[in-house]
């Protein structure tokens, strides 16, 4: 029978170690291999972004996502392009104004 435990008011970016030991009417038994976890997870996804054109430069802005546990370091930028793929901007961008150039 599986049994479940739910940990509550974790601190994200924390790693937390988890051992489990049974106990019955003679005692306790002995503890379990270490269950490592970081509470933490990817990021969620960002809203679709805005863009505004200032003349000969695309503004594109976001709103930062939720980082779930670990701060963001970056985004990957990616541009659809004349034959309906999406390609990646070669340089990484870190979520400070980006601007294209058209």
């Amino acid at each position: 029978m599986t049994k479940s435990f739910v940990a509550s008011g974790l601190t994200p970016s924390v790693t937390y170690r988890f051992k489990v030991k049974a106990r019955n009417a003679f005692d306790l038994g002995y503890d379990s291999d270490t269950l490592t976890i970081l509470c933490g997870f990817v990021p969620e996804t960002p809203a679709s972004p805005a863009s505004q054109i200032i003349s000969d430069k695309i503004v594109i802005t976001w709103v930062a996502p939720y980082n779930n546990g670990a701060p963001i370091e970056g985004y990957t930028i990616r541009i659809k392009d004349a034959n309906g793929v999406f390609r990646e901007e070669p340089n990484s961008c870190d979520g400070s104004l980006l601007t294209i150039v058209s």
